[in-house]
């Protein structure tokens, strides 16, 4: 009886080890136990397909097995088929996270909790740091960029001030058109600027001063006057600038070393024969000034000096003339009725002036003046650039006249203007040639010149 059971025992073990294992139909409900089991006694059960067995095959390795529903460790790397690794959403949704084609590489994610913006989709992107040193950075300038550039970052803000601004070469530059001008020359007070070249990068010194303008408003005030090195000039509130044309006259004599216009009555009544002595103003202060003899003089600081304490009343004519060579530089010279007789039918010249080079309008007059018994019958006037006698030259002012007439007092007839360009410094003449009988006779008139350029 015991040989038949262990021999059927033995039947039965040779059956288990020669069949496959089958599949249960109805899950087992009892924990498996032992070395087949868990650390202790248990053991998950398994839930087989519904319809046709299944095979699943595990690691040749010990290892652990993941569970869906539970949070994994994952220290082996795992390789997914093109497509299948999907990410739910939390609610609804889902994305697929997919390889390159061929290649590839490693994705590291930033720390933390963020969101991952998508390469076509709009995004708004905070506190981030583009590098495009090595990659190629788009940037609108109209709508992209707000506030203010860093200064630095322009030349690493070498040449950067409040008066300059950033040049299409890469470089700060000062404006040429606005603000302070910088050049080779000095800047003066009332002075305006000379530019060196066409494209105004410089100025240079010697800049005509503002008060050599036409229109400025001329001003009268009297002044006493030092014996001094140099000679200083008092009047309360003189408002001189540098550069002011100014001449003196006075009821008595000026100090030695200045030269004052050539009216001397009392009270001061300013009857001009000829041009004054320009003196140039140098301010000191408020109340006094220096002079010069040139507008070049006054920007340098040479005063004149004087020797003498003079006497009378000295008044001061301040910008009645432009400065010499200047625009609206006015000459003129009067010939009075007291002019030395001159010859009958002879050319005489009684009356000049001196221009240098510039464009100048021209003009004046020329009259006969003879005694009580003198009687005229022609006289030919001219004026002209050098001439000593009566011009016969086109476009230079010539004037003829006759009196048939006993007229012993004469006759003044006025030269028309003209523009006469100069081309080196000359003399503008004016000749008469009166024929008279009888007694004696003189010429006498008036020339001016206006430069316009």
């Amino acid at each position: 009886m015991l040989s038949r059971f262990f021999k059927a025992a033995a039947i039965l073990a040779a059956v288990l080890f020669a069949v496959p294992a089958m599949a249960q139909v109805n899950p087992g409900r009892t924990p498996l136990s032992g070395a087949k089991g868990g650390t202790n006694n248990s053991f998950m059960q398994f839930s087989g397909p519904a319809t046709s067995i299944k095979t699943y095959t595990l690691p040749n390795a010990s290892d652990t097995l993941a569970a869906l529903g539970q949070i994994q460790t994952w220290t082996g790397a795992q390789s997914f088929a093109d497509g299948k690794l999907i990410l739910l959403g939390s609610s609804s949704g889902s994305s697929t996270i997919k390889a390159p084609a061929t290649g590839g590489g490693t994705a590291t994610l930033f720390p933390g909790s963020d969101t991952i913006a998508g390469l076509a989709a709009t995004q708004t992107l905070t506190s981030k740091t583009f590098n495009c040193a090595n990659n190629t950075c788009t940037v609108r300038l109209g709508s992209d960029v707000t506030g203010n550039l860093p200064v630095a970052n322009l030349n690493s803000g070498t040449g950067a001030t409040g008066t300059t601004f950033w040049a299409g070469d890469g470089t700060w530059k000062t404006p040429t058109s606005s603000g302070n001008v910088t050049g080779t020359g000095s800047s003066t007070v009332n002075d305006l600027a000379l530019f060196n070249n066409t494209s105004a990068a410089g100025i240079v010194s010697g800049g005509y001063n503002a008060q050599q303008l036409p229109g400025v408003i001329p001003a009268t005030f009297t002044v006493t006057i030092s014996n001094a090195s140099p000679a200083v000039f008092t009047a309360t509130a003189h408002g001189r600038s540098l550069g002011d044309t100014v001449y003196f006259c006075t009821t008595g004599a000026l100090p030695t070393g200045l030269t004052a216009c050539n009216s001397s009555q009392t009270p001061l009544v300013v009857s001009l024969n000829s041009n004054p002595t320009l003196y140039y103003v140098i301010p000191v202060n408020a109340n006094t000034f220096q002079v010069a003899t040139s507008l070049a003089n006054a920007k340098a600081g040479t005063a004149v000096n004087t020797s003498s304490v003079g006497s009378g009343t000295h008044t001061a004519f301040a910008n009645a003339f432009a400065c010499a060579g200047c625009v609206g530089e006015y000459i003129f010279n009067i010939t009075p009725t007291s002019n030395a007789n001159v010859p009958s039918n002879s050319d005489t010249v009684f009356n000049t002036i001196s221009l240098t080079p510039g464009v100048w309008k021209i003009g004046g007059s020329a009259g006969v003046f003879g005694a009580a018994s003198t009687t005229f019958s022609t006289s030919h006037n001219s004026i002209g650039l050098g001439i000593t006698a009566i011009c016969t030259t086109p476009y230079c002012g010539t004037m003829d006249w006759h009196v048939a007439t006993n007229n012993s007092n004469g006759v003044l007839w006025p030269f028309t203007e003209i523009i006469l360009p100069v081309f080196s410094t000359s003399s503008l003449n004016a000749v008469c040639e009166p024929v008279f009988a009888v007694s004696t006779a003189t010429c006498f008139g008036e020339l001016h010149a206006v430069r316009l350029h």
